[in-house]
């Protein structure tokens, strides 16, 4: 009777870490992206980077604010590729996105950019990836 009442205990308490476990990874993104902490933005295009992100890579550009520089945090690279986006330095673009980080670690995530006239959008309002929704229908 005591080994089945220390089961229950602990398949109590396990329950919910492995409910958490088995969530889409979209989900845990959308907390990283801060809705109260979005901007909107001019700036020109110092560099363009690629950088670890898992398995695949992702685009980050470094975009000059008025008078301030700031990581802009873009997505998967594939995604860009797969959407035809390409950027340059020199480049101005526009930006919602929302800020993170503090100090010297500030940063922005972007969710929606536009280049040249043509509008990406890289996050739904709530911030959930455009790439987390690939193959699934509305």
């Amino acid at each position: 009777m005591r080994q089945l009442s220390s089961g229950l205990i602990i398949l109590s308490l396990a329950l919910p870490l492995l409910a958490q476990a088995g969530r889409p990874r979209a989900a845990g993104q959308a907390r990283v992206y801060q809705v109260d902490r979005e901007v909107s933005l001019k700036g020109r295009v110092l560099e363009v980077n690629s950088v670890p992100m898992g398995r695949a890579s992702g685009v980050h550009l470094q975009v000059k604010v008025e008078g301030k520089e700031w990581p802009l945090h873009l997505g998967p690279s594939w995604f860009l590729s797969e959407e035809k986006w390409t950027f340059a330095k020199g480049d101005e673009i526009e930006f919602t996105g929302a800020k993170g980080g503090a100090g010297e670690g500030e940063l922005i995530i972007a969710r929606e950019l536009t280049l040249k006239g043509r509008t990406l959008t890289l996050r739904d309002k709530a911030g959930i990836p455009a790439w987390s929704r690939r193959g699934r229908k509305p």
